[in-house]
């Protein structure tokens, strides 16, 4: 097992620059690219939890609607479904569901330690190890391929201003790359509120999630 590679020699690394055990990726015509990562990945117990969990919460709420949701893939592509879910996601599951939170959270922590796992970082609470920003900025450069210099952020925040602008810089790029369909007030994720952690690392994981693409092998969404 490769040892993970010192934190402050990845910040520093340019953008676009490979690291050993990085996944390779294949040149497509006019320019595409595609990741692909492991059949097994996609049969993980927590990821299909939470499928299950998501589409029942789904039909549901959707159940005076006679809408019926069978694959999430499938049903929520073309933006019909989520047209008729005009109520936000988190607020009805803590609200009509609290029981399922755990088993949202587990889902989202797994994915999440999977992508830090190279950086050396892991995550046991969501509530609070985002509160600093820290670890956000870190997961958003690895999954969206931002390098962010030492100079814009704070590695060690001693204050809430400091924290503050750390969640802040996190939140205005998820902004830029369109993942925040809700708005979140970097105020409430600094005073660890579990629902607007929640909405901002859902919005990463719906994306970067597995796919299919057309042959059936999962892959990782391109860049």
């Amino acid at each position: 097992k490769m040892e993970p590679e010192p934190l402050y020699n990845l910040l520093q690394l340019p953008k676009g620059v490979a690291l050993p055990g990085e996944e390779v990726e294949e040149e497509l015509p006019q320019g595409g690219k595609k990741k692909y990562l492991p059949p097994a990945s996609r049969k993980d117990p927590k990821f299909l939890e939470l499928q299950k969990v998501l589409t029942e919460w789904i039909n549901a709420t959707l159940l005076p609607e006679h809408i019926v949701v069978r694959s999430l893939e499938e049903d929520m592509f073309d933006g019909l479904v989520l047209h008729h879910l005009f109520r936000d996601v988190f607020d009805e599951l803590f609200k009509l569901a609290p029981e399922k939170v755990g088993t949202v959270k587990e889902a989202i922590m797994s994915f999440v330690n999977q992508k830090l796992e190279r950086l050396g970082l892991s995550v046991q609470d969501l509530d609070t190890q985002f509160a600093d920003g820290v670890i956000l900025l870190l997961l958003i450069g690895q999954l969206e391929g931002f390098f962010l210099h030492l100079k814009e952020f704070h590695l060690t925040p001693r204050s809430p201003a400091e924290m503050l602008h750390n969640v802040t810089l996190a939140l205005t790029l998820l902004k830029d790359e369109g993942l925040l369909s809700h708005p979140v007030s970097p105020e409430d994720i600094v005073n660890k509120d579990a629902k607007s952690t929640l909405r901002v690392l859902y919005s990463l994981f719906c994306k970067h999630k597995l796919k299919v693409d057309k042959d059936g092998r999962p892959q990782a969404p391109t860049n």
